[in-house]
This record gives C-alpha cells, sequence and structure tokens, in this order.
C-alpha cells in the first residue's frame, strides 16, 4: 500500500545514506525496519487502554514502564544484530 509521510530533512538524508550504501530502495529500507520494529509497538498498544474511552493518565502511566522495557529489547536486538534483517544472507 502506498504512503505518504512528512520526515525531517535530517532523517531522509540518513535514510537516503543507509539505503545507497546498501542498494536498496527507501521504500525497501523502511518497510524492512518498521516490519521489524511495529509488531511489539502494535502489541503494546493493543494492550494500552484506550484514551478515548476515558481512561485515567494514572492507567496510561501504568503501562508506560512495561511497555519502555519491551520496546527498548526490541531496539537492542536490532541494533545487536540478533533479528533477521534485509541485510543479512
Amino acid at each position: 500500500m502506498r504512503v505518504t509521510v512528512s520526515l525531517p530533512d535530517d532523517l531522509v538524508d540518513g535514510i537516503d545514506l543507509v539505503a545507497n550504501r546498501f542498494e536498496v530502495s527507501r521504500s525497501g529500507l523502511l518497510a524492512a525496519l518498521l516490519t521489524q520494529l511495529m509488531p511489539p509497538i502494535v502489541e503494546i498498544a493493543t494492550i494500552m487502554p484506550d484514551p478515548s474511552e476515558g481512561v485515567s493518565e494514572a492507567d496510561v502511566k501504568r503501562f508506560r514502564g512495561a511497555s519502555a522495557d519491551i520496546i527498548s529489547k526490541q531496539i537492542a536486538g536490532v541494533l545487536m544484530g540478533g533479528q533477521d534483517d534485509l541485510f543479512k544472507d
């Protein structure tokens, strides 16, 4: 599916640098990165209370610590090369 997003210039410069060095398209690079990073974030969003349902700020804060731990572990795994990615054979 095609989507349009606005990104800061310096972020696009970084995306272009990485995509060019690895000889992949911007789209391919972003799809690979988001495919790995989004599932745990979606999982967190699924278990968090929906603010539109009248939850309190305290309810949201209660989930913040657990979600930060999950995200930190996922990012550490990506940085350490512990997950399958676009650039491994």
